[in-house]
């Protein structure tokens, strides 16, 4: 089950998402905290994803709104992709 993270401070990368701010939660299978390429800073939005459900739920109710230098995270299922649904 996949999160969306948005209003990540600029300085935390996948690495901090990962191995620290999600992991108390749940195994988390993967987390990416998306990077502008010609700047090399974060776009301060990522995913992560954890292997169950539960783990995800926790995960939002924990830290949906928590405050994190100044901004307060914004964490929510991640949505489908229409682009890939038949019509």
């Amino acid at each position: 089950m996949s999160l969306q993270v948005q209003m990540v401070p600029i300085y935390l990368f996948t690495t901090f998402l990962k191995n620290y701010t999600f992991r108390e939660f749940g195994t988390v299978l993967s987390a990416k905290v998306f990077v502008d390429k010609a700047r090399g800073v974060s776009k301060c939005f990522g995913f992560v994803s954890y292997d169950s459900p539960d783990a995800a739920q926790s995960a939002i109710k924990m830290t949906n709104g928590f405050q994190l230098d100044g901004k307060k995270l914004k964490v929510q299922l991640k949505r489908e992709n229409k682009q890939n649904k038949p019509y």
